[in-house]
């Protein structure tokens, strides 16, 4: 029984989420950054978010660990300056990727 379990999960594995590592890259400017919100995309459906505080100051890369869908995403990424500026970017990328992937988001 559960081998018959088993064998109908099967076809399910190519499209289950899978754990993706990225590494963003703030820019020379990462000191300014005090917030950053990071939205993952897939169809124009947002898949995963997050918000990052730095009170002192971004640094200049920062690490992730995300559960995402297989398939093309965007990653929409808006930053609040120290002066209150805002920058923001969109970047797409695909998974299951291999390995880390490095997106400068500047």
């Amino acid at each position: 029984m559960i081998v018959g379990v088993l064998l109908a999960l099967l076809p399910l594995l190519p499209v289950l989420p899978r754990d993706t590592q990225l590494v963003l890259d703030l820019g020379a400017a990462h000191a300014q950054v005090v917030a950053l919100d990071v939205t993952y995309v897939l169809e124009d459906d947002a898949v995963r978010t997050a918000t990052l505080r730095y009170p002192s100051g971004a640094p200049r890369t920062v690490a992730q660990a995300v559960r995402l869908p297989v398939g093309e995403l965007e990653l929409r990424a808006h930053a609040v300056l120290r002066n209150g500026q805002a920058r923001a970017g969109a970047h797409r990328f695909k998974t299951p990727a291999e390995g880390t992937l490095r997106i400068a988001l500047w």
